[in-house]
């Protein structure tokens, strides 16, 4: 004789059995447990909750991260939502996001800055191309503007994205001998400090004709002095090219500049990471 079933009165939950085909007084054992499914399966869903944008962010987790679960890539940047939120990224700010190439250091940034004050808030003098001229230059706890700049493979990398970590800014032509030196040290810098939330960034302002220098000239760069994961640059255009200006203080050839994590300047054309002048890891913060 088969053991007795448990007594089961009508209820929610019994009525949500019943209109599922279940019996509503099944014993516990008979239940067939939840699964969650394998990842190795390829794309899935969350057996929690649905995906109806597809992005790979469960429609659940779409209100925590503010993103709209009715489009893919809610700040329209080009990266899903949920790639953004693999990556680390602000899924719902447009100027922060992955990179498809260059293995480049990201971070997360939960607060954008306010970018309507942005920008050099000092000015310099000095002779350019035989005349003197004024322009503006950063000073520290500036916010930096968000230039853009060219790599080897097209990609636009800008200030922006790197907010969430601190960045060593190196400007200069592509000749000089200071920035060369500047390059060399990089590598051993990132294994030393691979645990840090930082970034260098290598800006090459012009060639050794006063061009902007071109991708195969970037490309050579980065190779030759073993920089894979390192963003080397170039300006976007003539227009990007003279906003570099703002980071030439002293009117000499590099120039450096320490960016925070916040996005604002802590030192700038102060040589830092040059010789003689104080050392990046001073700047560096967990």
């Amino acid at each position: 004789m088969s053991a007795p079933r448990p007594h089961c009165s009508p209820h929610v939950g019994a009525l949500l059995l019943w209109s599922l085909g279940a019996s509503a007084c099944m014993a516990p054992e008979e239940f067939l447990p939840l699964q969650e499914p394998d990842p190795a399966d390829g794309d899935v869903q969350a057996w929690y909750g649905t995906d109806a944008d597809g992005d790979g962010l469960a429609d659940g987790d779409e209100a925590l991260w503010g993103t709209d679960p009715h489009i893919a890539d809610s700040d329209g940047d080009g990266f899903s939502d949920g790639d953004e939120v693999g990556h680390g990224t602000n899924p719902v700010w447009e100027h922060h996001h992955p990179y498809e190439r260059g293995d480049y250091r990201t971070a997360d940034c939960p607060a954008p800055p306010d970018v309507d004050h942005a920008g050099p808030s000092g000015t310099a003098q000095h002779a350019r191309d035989g005349r003197t001229v004024a322009y503006g230059v950063y000073e520290p706890g500036d916010l930096v503007w968000d230039q853009n700049f060219l790599d080897e493979w097209g990609q636009r990398v800008h200030f922006w994205n790197a907010c969430g970590m601190t960045v060593w800014v190196i400007v200069g032509a592509e000749d000089s001998d200071r920035l060369i030196q500047a390059a060399v040290d990089i590598p051993s810098l990132l294994r030393r400090y691979e645990s840090f939330s930082w970034t260098p960034l290598l800006v090459l302002r012009e060639d050794h004709d006063g061009d902007i220098p071109s991708a195969e000239r970037l490309t050579t760069w980065r190779e030759s002095l073993g920089l894979d994961g390192v963003p080397v640059v170039a300006p976007a255009n003539l227009a990007q090219q003279a906003n570099l200006l703002a980071f030439d203080v002293d009117g000499l050839d590099p120039s450096t500049a320490i960016v925070g994590q916040d996005l604002r300047l802590m030192t700038v054309d102060q040589d830092v990471g040059l010789d003689g002048g104080r050392d990046v890891e001073d700047w560096l913060a967990d």
